[in-house]
C-alpha cells in the first residue's frame, strides 16, 4: 500500500509539472493551419446535438480521415466554451498531462516485467524520469500547443489505456477477460479518434515475445502461441475496418487524392523515404532543435542523396546489431521493433510529398523513454553511478522543459507561427505557401500593407496559383489599387475560368468605380456558373436598378430574397430601393419613386440604419415636391 501511495504521488507530481511547463499554451489563439478547416471555419462544428453526432459518425468526405470521437470531443468543448481557443487548448493540455501519468505507469510496468524490477523506489524514480523525458520533450509541443492536434493527444490516451489493460490481462491469473476486452475497446476508441496506431498489432506481438514470453524461438506454433495469435484477432479486425474506412475516406474527400502511382513516386523512392522516416524519429529526439511544422526534405529528394543512404545504412545496421545482441539486450531489440511497427502508418508510402512532423513522434517517442528508464535502472545498482545518472537526468529534464517553453511561444497566434516558419525555411521554394498563408492572416486583420507584402511575394514565387491571385486581388482592392487588382483578377480567370465568386468580386470593384454596366456583366457571368449565388443576384439587382432596368432589377431582387429567405443585409436592401426610386424619378414616375423610397426608409428605420434613413428622407421630400408640381 505504501508503494501504491508513493507511485500515485510521483505520478501526480509529474502530471502537475507537465501542466506547468506547457501552461502558456492556454493563452494561445487558433492558428490558420488546420484549425480553420477543423474548428473555427468548419461549417459542421458546433455544440452537441443529435444531428451533429449523426454527421460525425457517418460523414466520410469532409476530411480524409475518420475521426468521430475527436469530433465528439470538440463538440463537447464547443458546448462549454464556444469558439474560445482557451477551451480547446485546455483539453489538449489536460490530455497530455494525463498521458504523462499513463506513460509513467506503462514504463513502471515494463521495468517490472522486462528488467525484473520490483515495486521499489528505484522502479518508481526510473519510470518517472523516463515519463518526464517523454512528456517535457520539445517534440511534444506541437500536439499540446496546436489546438487541432487534440486528435493525437486523445488517440494516444486511449492507446496507452489499451496497452495498460492488455498488460494487466496478460499478467493476471484470474479475471483476465474484462481487462482484455477493455484493451480492445480502448484500442478501437484510439483509432476512432485518429488512425495513429495502425501498427499497434506489431507492438502487441513484441510484448508477447519480450514481456510475456508467450512467443519466441521454439514457441511460434505451440498451443500457447496459437492462443496468443487468437487473442490478436479482435485487434486485427478493428485495424482492418478502421484502415478500410480511412482509405475510402481519403479516396473520396474533396481536395484529397488516392495513392500516388509508381510513375509519380517510384518503389525505390518509397523505400528510401521509409528508411529516412525510421531513422529520423530515432535521432531527432536526441537533437530537438530548429523545430518547425514544415520539414520539406521529402518534397524534393533523390533516393541516392546522402541523408537517405545514411538513413538506410543506419536502420539496417541497428537492426542487425540488436538481432545479434538479442540475448544481452532483449528489451532494446523489442523497443526497436516497436519503433519500426508504430511508424509504418506514418512512412507516407502511398503519398507524395510527405512531411516528417513533430506530432508523428508522440507515440513512438515512448520507446526511447522506456529505454532511458531502463538504462537509469541499470545504473541504479551502484550508488556513485546512481547519483551521477540522477544528476544528469535532472539537468536534462530542466533543459527539455526550458526548450519546450520556448517552442510553445511560437504557437501563440498565426502571425508568430508563420513568421517563424518563414524564417526557418530560408530560400526553400515552399516559402511561397507560407507567404500566402501569412498574407491572408494580415488581410483578415485589415493590415493590408503587410498582407500586400506577403501576397505579392507569393504570386511572384508561384504565378500559376489562381486562388493566390484572387486573394491578392481582394487585398489590392481594399487598398484602392484597383487597376493592379483587376490585372490579378484577370490572371486568376485565365488560370481557372471556374474560380468561384471571382466574377462577383470583380463586379463589385467595377461598380465602386462607377462602371455599373460592366459590373452587371460580371454579376451575370457569375450567375451562369452558380445560379444560386444570392450575393451576385443582389448585386445584379442593384446594378440593374442603377442602370434604370427596373423590371429586371425587381426580378433579380425577388430571386435573391427567395434564395436567402429574405436575409439579404439591410443596407443592401435599402440601397436597392433607393436605386429603384432614383430610376423611377429619372423617368418622372413620381408615385412609383415615392413608394420605393418609402419602402427603403421603412427598412432603414426598422434596422437602425439612420444615415441611410436621413438620405432617403431627403429623397422623399424631393420626390413629393416634384410630384406636387402641376
Amino acid at each position: 500500500m505504501r508503494h501504491i501511495k508513493g507511485d500515485l504521488l510521483v505520478g501526480v507530481l509529474l502530471t502537475a509539472l507537465t501542466f506547468l511547463v506547457f501552461g502558456q499554451a492556454l493563452r494561445a489563439d487558433f492558428v490558420p493551419w488546420d484549425d480553420d478547416i477543423n474548428l473555427y471555419a468548419n461549417p459542421h462544428h458546433g455544440s452537441l446535438s443529435l444531428e451533429r453526432i449523426h454527421w460525425m459518425f457517418t460523414d466520410l468526405t469532409y476530411q480524409w480521415r475518420y475521426q468521430p470521437l475527436s469530433w465528439l470531443t470538440w463538440s463537447l468543448i464547443h458546448t462549454l466554451w464556444g469558439l474560445d481557443p482557451f477551451g480547446y487548448h485546455l483539453a489538449n493540455l489536460l490530455l497530455h498531462s494525463a498521458n504523462a501519468f499513463l506513460v509513467f505507469l506503462l514504463v513502471r510496468k515494463i521495468l517490472r516485467l522486462a528488467a525484473g524490477a520490483g515495486g521499489n523506489l528505484a522502479t518508481t524514480v526510473c519510470a518517472a524520469v523516463a515519463a518526464g523525458v517523454w512528456a517535457l520533450h520539445p517534440l511534444r509541443v506541437e500536439v499540446v500547443a496546436w489546438a487541432v492536434e487534440l486528435l493525437y493527444c486523445q488517440a494516444l490516451f486511449f492507446l496507452l489505456v489499451s496497452l495498460l489493460c492488455y498488460c494487466e490481462a496478460m499478467t493476471r491469473a484470474t479475471k483476465r477477460a474484462g481487462w482484455y476486452w477493455a484493451s480492445v475497446a480502448a484500442f478501437a476508441a484510439s483509432l476512432l479518434s485518429f488512425p495513429l496506431a495502425l501498427g499497434y498489432l506489431g507492438v502487441l506481438l513484441v510484448a508477447d515475445v519480450f514481456l510475456f514470453r508467450k512467443l519466441g524461438p521454439g514457441h511460434w506454433l505451440n498451443g500457447a502461441a496459437w492462443q496468443a495469435y487468437r487473442e490478436k484477432a479482435p485487434f486485427a479486425l478493428v485495424t482492418l475496418v478502421v484502415a478500410g474506412i480511412n482509405f475510402y475516406s481519403r479516396s473520396h474527400a474533396p481536395g484529397w487524392t488516392g495513392p500516388v502511382s509508381l510513375e509519380e513516386f517510384s518503389l525505390l523512392e518509397r523505400v528510401m523515404q521509409a528508411f529516412y522516416i525510421w531513422a529520423y524519429y530515432a535521432w531527432k529526439p536526441w537533437a530537438p532543435v530548429d523545430l518547425s511544422p514544415v520539414d520539406t526534405r521529402l518534397i524534393w529528394f533523390q533516393p541516392g542523396d546522402w541523408p537517405f543512404v545514411l538513413s538506410a545504412a543506419g536502420v539496417v545496421a541497428v537492426s542487425v546489431m540488436l538481432l545479434v545482441m538479442r540475448h544481452r539486450w532483449p528489451l532494446a531489440l523489442g523497443l526497436w521493433l516497436c519503433h519500426l511497427a508504430l511508424l509504418v502508418p506514418l512512412l507516407g508510402l502511398t503519398e507524395h510529398p510527405h512531411y516528417p512532423s513533430d506530432r508523428y513522434s508522440v507515440a513512438v517517442g515512448i520507446c526511447w523513454s522506456v529505454l532511458a528508464g531502463w538504462i537509469l535502472w541499470k545504473l541504479w545498482e551502484r550508488r556513485a553511478r546512481r547519483y551521477a545518472a540522477l544528476g544528469v537526468t535532472t539537468v536534462l529534464l530542466a533543459v527539455l522543459a526550458v526548450m519546450s517553453q520556448r517552442q510553445t511561444r511560437i504557437w501563440q497566434n498565426g502571425e508568430v507561427l508563420l513568421e517563424t516558419v518563414l524564417q526557418r525555411l530560408g530560400d526553400d521554394p515552399y516559402r511561397a505557401d507560407i507567404h500566402h498563408r501569412l498574407g491572408r492572416v494580415w488581410a483578415a486583420q485589415e493590415n493590408y500593407a503587410r498582407a500586400e507584402e506577403h501576397l505579392r511575394a507569393a504570386v511572384q514565387l508561384r504565378p500559376d496559383r489562381a486562388g493566390w491571385h484572387y486573394d491578392f486581388f481582394e487585398t489590392l482592392s481594399a487598398m484602392g489599387k484597383r487597376d493592379e487588382a483587376l490585372a490579378h483578377a484577370q490572371q486568376a480567370l485565365r488560370l481557372d475560368s471556374n474560380l468561384p465568386d471571382l466574377r462577383n468580386s470583380i463586379g463589385v470593384l467595377l461598380a465602386r468605380q462607377g462602371q455599373t454596366a460592366e459590373a452587371a456583366k460580371y454579376f451575370s457571368a457569375e450567375l451562369e456558373l452558380n445560379p444560386g449565388h444570392h450575393t451576385a443576384l443582389a448585386n445584379l439587382a442593384l446594378a440593374q436598378a442603377q442602370l434604370g432596368e427596373v423590371d429586371s432589377a425587381k426580378a433579380s431582387f425577388t430571386r435573391a430574397m427567395n434564395a436567402t429567405q429574405g436575409r439579404i443585409a439591410p443596407p443592401q436592401q435599402i440601397m436597392f430601393f433607393q436605386s429603384i426610386a432614383a430610376a423611377f424619378a429619372r423617368r418622372g414616375q413620381w408615385a412609383e419613386a415615392l413608394a420605393s423610397a418609402q419602402a427603403g426608409l421603412a427598412i432603414a428605420q426598422r434596422t437602425g440604419q439612420f444615415n441611410l434613413a436621413q438620405i432617403l428622407g431627403r429623397d422623399l421630400e424631393r420626390y413629393r415636391a416634384e410630384a406636387a408640381k402641376p
